[in-house]
């Protein structure tokens, strides 16, 4: 099963990245230019706080949300982009052990709060889910940051390289698919670079604190799928054989299993991930992952104390925001991509994961993410410049 998740998150990384690289203007492909954003379980929801007419357009997270409540929270361990992202780098970074860091399970409540503040500034029309929903992060990252460097660096290497005289001809073919199908475009160039590679050093950064920091405190989707996780039928089973040597709470990467007990685990937390049963001694094979009709019950870690002050915060976010922070006339002379939705309207929908952006012809000759000007939601909307 380990083998099996890593071919399969190998694979919808590379089908995101095709999308990705297809998503160029003019756009003459069947699939949807965006269809890679419709996995984020997060559009849905949001969609229903502004009513039925469109949720059915998000049918690949509404198949992910139909079957979490069965699987657990696979989207985390087998899906998302940027989780694997996060498992690619983890020897790189060299991440510790849930061992040594065992203090930070108290955050977990952060991405309940997150979710929820973000819900109810939605009932109010201000968007900021967006910010921090993994597949906007992922789009977003790929627009600004690694597409224009490595089609930068891409091309100056084959240039440089085609000086060579006995691979001339040979550099020169590589080149002119690579113009044809990876870069046809003039070099991208874009604003807030810096700011969204901050973004994404922050996240990789958080690292070293825990494995998958992000995804267990912070990411609102992991939250939102940990919740119907909570009774989920496909459950890990660990036999009397356990030794409790203790290796699967130690490497978990969701840090999913009890520091009492490696019989007990969150299904809140788990990722389907199957590292556990494959770090298991094999002269004990003590887990397993079976069907039970009568499972038990995880509780999430979010306390009614925590439920109030996150309110109390989401309502006076909203005062700031709606008193002290909008200048109207400011606002209106922004001038968004052509089709876009009336202004208020377009704040409250686009997600900030610079599609608009990337699919544009001009490459940063007209269309940027934009900086903040005297309201904070500003920041990485689309605008013409």
């Amino acid at each position: 099963m380990v083998k099996a998740r890593r071919i399969v998150q190998l694979a919808f990384l590379i089908f995101f990245i095709f999308l990705f690289i297809i998503a160029r203007y003019p756009y003459e492909h069947g699939i949807n230019a965006d269809i890679f954003l419709r996995f984020s379980p997060l559009m849905p929801l949001f969609e229903l706080i502004h009513g039925f007419k469109s949720i059915l357009q998000y049918w690949p997270a509404l198949i992910i949300l139909l079957l979490t409540p069965f699987f657990g929270r696979f989207f985390c361990g087998w899906i998302c982009p940027l989780g694997t992202t996060l498992d690619i780098t983890d020897k790189i970074i060299k991440v510790p052990t849930n061992k040594y860091e065992p203090k930070w399970a108290d955050l977990r409540w952060l991405k309940f709060a997150i979710l929820l503040g973000s819900i109810i500034l939605a009932f109010f029309s201000i968007n900021i889910w967006g910010y921090f929903d993994p597949l906007s992060i992922f789009n977003r990252v790929l627009t600004i940051i690694f597409y224009p460097a490595a089609t930068f660096f891409t091309e100056d290497s084959l240039l440089a390289l085609s000086n060579i005289s006995f691979i001339e001809d040979g550099v020169y073919s590589v080149y002119d698919w690579f113009k044809m199908y990876l870069m046809p475009e003039d070099q991208a160039f874009y604003q807030q670079m810096w700011f969204i590679l901050i973004f994404l050093a922050v996240i990789l950064g958080l690292e070293k604190v825990s494995r998958r920091f992000w995804c267990r405190n912070i990411c609102p989707v992991g939250a939102l799928l940990g919740f119907f996780s909570r009774f989920r039928f496909y459950e890990r089973i660990v036999a009397d054989s356990c030794t409790m040597c203790n290796i699967c709470q130690t490497d978990c990467r969701m840090g999913a299993i009890s520091d009492d007990s490696p019989k007990i685990s969150s299904k809140v937390e788990c990722i389907e991930c199957f590292s556990c049963s494959e770090n298991c001694p094999p002269k004990f094979n003590s887990i397993s992952y079976e069907w039970r009709w009568k499972p038990y019950y995880s509780k999430i870690d979010f306390e009614r104390r925590q439920f109030i002050q996150t309110s109390a915060a989401s309502l006076l976010t909203l005062g700031a925001m709606s008193i002290g922070l909008n200048n109207r006339d400011n606002i209106e002379k922004q001038v968004r991509p052509p089709g876009a939705l009336k202004e208020d309207e377009f704040r409250e929908k686009c997600i900030r994961c610079q599609e608009g952006v990337r699919i544009c012809e001009s490459n940063g000759g007209c269309l940027q993410p934009d900086s903040i000007h005297n309201n904070p939601l500003d920041l990485w909307l689309p605008v013409a410049v």
